[in-house]
């Protein structure tokens, strides 16, 4: 490899030009409580004067482990968009329990081969 391109690369992998933004995506996410997604924080930027694509702010927040998490989710598909009015506490936590193990060993997932979470660990032989 010439000289020239050695020096190239190195000062291209020392010097990452979203710096700043990964910054910015992290305090945005954590000022939000940890509830916003993407797009909300791509759309916050933006409000802060920022010019940026989404698709970047995607990959941000996955090198970042930066996510909505689980209890968005819940909220979303199990919460919101129900009537709970005369639903007891105990009731209540009924539901919430039989969601959650839904969600930890039978929705279907694409991103696991169209399998359950559990199913997926069964394969790999993490889970007897």
């Amino acid at each position: 490899m010439a000289k020239s391109s050695y020096c190239y690369q190195v000062i291209a992998i020392n010097n990452d030009k979203y710096t700043d933004l990964k910054t910015k995506v992290k305090d945005v996410f954590e000022e939000s409580s940890c509830r916003y997604g993407y797009r909300r924080i791509h759309s916050v930027i933006r409000t802060l004067g920022t010019t940026v694509s989404e698709k970047v702010i995607r990959r941000i927040m996955k090198e970042q482990n930066i996510c909505e998490g689980f209890f968005g989710r819940l909220k979303n598909e199990m919460f919101y968009g129900y009537s709970w009015a005369g639903v007891t506490i105990n009731q209540f936590i009924e539901e919430l329990d039989k969601y959650i193990k839904w969600y930890a060993e039978k929705r279907i997932k694409l991103s696991l081969g169209g399998m359950s979470p559990l199913d997926y660990r069964r394969s790999l032989g993490l889970v007897v």
